[in-house]
């Protein structure tokens, strides 16, 4: 992963290796949001990124899958946005590390060597790094639709939990009510959550606490939205307003690329 120097003050803030709460031990996520900075030359952009340095990236010990998405201009995933602001796109790097903050600097330290061999590249503008703990175990649909022509990537941010009762009630509200939603819906295959882990840096910003990743085929954009919506109308009236209130954030992506570490 190129573009690290912002990085370089980096301290990982340990949490201690047993995992907290709903946590899955040993499961991490790595999200990287990026742009483009020439549209003109998206080919090029995303051939870099797909056979140069998603290869580089799985070579790093514990990186074993990555997922890659290019967001789509859905209308309600994209208020506030202006159409000219360049796409986005994000990549998904899932972990398995017994110490997440060797991990996390083992990766620091390979960027390091990825730009020293010039395995970089003046397209790449990178927007957002993130590690999270899985939480929970993957929640899987278990009489999954036929596929259909693409795969989506629908991701939903949380920030809830500022105290214990908030946590219980969030976490009850989620598991009970909304993850069910989910794969009662047409279309959707899989639910997965994962917990912020902080780490320190030179500049912290405010990151809601919980990710939700939601998988799903649709024939396009628009009908994966309306999958979407079909969940909402699956929850009560009074669980919309929980879900209007709790999420801040959310966006579709298609799903561009899926590979395992070899």
């Amino acid at each position: 992963m190129t573009n690290w120097t912002a990085v370089l003050c980096m301290m990982v803030l340990s949490q201690g290796a047993a995992a907290a709460g709903g946590s899955v031990p040993h499961h991490w996520l790595m999200m990287v949001t990026t742009e483009n900075t020439d549209p003109a030359r998206a080919s090029e952009f995303n051939d870099w990124y797909d056979n140069v340095d998603i290869p580089d990236v799985l070579r790093v010990p514990g990186y074993a899958r990555a997922r890659r998405g290019m967001e789509e201009r859905v209308a309600e995933y994209s208020a506030g946005v202006p159409e000219p602001d360049p796409i986005k796109y994000v990549a998904l790097y899932d972990i398995e590390s017994r110490a997440i903050d060797k991990t996390i600097i083992d990766m620091l330290m390979a960027s390091w060597g990825m730009e020293k061999a010039h395995h970089s590249t003046d397209l790449l503008k990178v927007t957002e790094r993130v590690y999270f703990r899985q939480y929970g175990p993957m929640r899987v649909r278990s009489n999954p639709e036929p596929s259909k022509a693409n795969e989506y990537l629908y991701m939903a941010r949380f920030d809830c939990c500022r105290d214990p009762d908030a946590a219980r009630h969030f976490n009850a509200w989620y598991d009970g009510e909304y993850a069910s939603a989910v794969l009662a819906s047409a279309g959707f295959t899989r639910v997965s959550r994962y917990k912020l882990y902080r780490v320190l840096m030179d500049h912290p910003v405010e990151i809601p606490e919980f990710l939700s990743v939601l998988e799903l085929s649709a024939d396009s954009a628009a009908q994966a939205a309306r999958d979407v919506n079909e969940v909402r109308t699956r929850l009560s009236d009074a669980n919309r307003g929980n879900l209007s209130i709790l999420e801040r954030s959310r966006s579709m992506f298609l799903k561009i690329k899926d590979v395992k570490r070899p």
